[in-house]
């Protein structure tokens, strides 16, 4: 994948022990987050995620759901967002 003009600033790597799929994660300069997946069977998947600009707690706690409620896991979230897994933790707790 290339990134044009963008510097990576972190990279992740995670494999789902089940299912045997492979991710790394790679966060640029600008902020955009990329997620290359590639499954036990050779599946690869390449996918740009862009966080929006937020101004309060709320906005901030909304993407979080969000993002959880779409199967991401705390780890990933925390990532994405560039903040810690113990902040999305804090958040979600106070969903239930």
């Amino acid at each position: 994948m290339k990134f044009k003009s963008e510097v990576v600033k972190k990279i992740r790597y995670d494999t789902n022990k089940r299912t045997g799929t492979d991710y790394i994660f790679v966060r640029t300069n600008t902020g955009d987050t990329y997620v290359m997946k590639q499954t036990s069977k050779g599946v690869k998947r390449k996918t740009q995620i862009q966080i929006p600009d937020y101004d309060s707690k709320k906005e901030q706690n909304q993407i979080i759901k969000e993002f959880y409620s779409d199967g991401y896991k705390q780890e990933d979230i925390a990532f994405f967002m560039d903040i810690s897994q113990s902040t999305v933790s804090k958040v979600l707790s106070k969903k239930k």
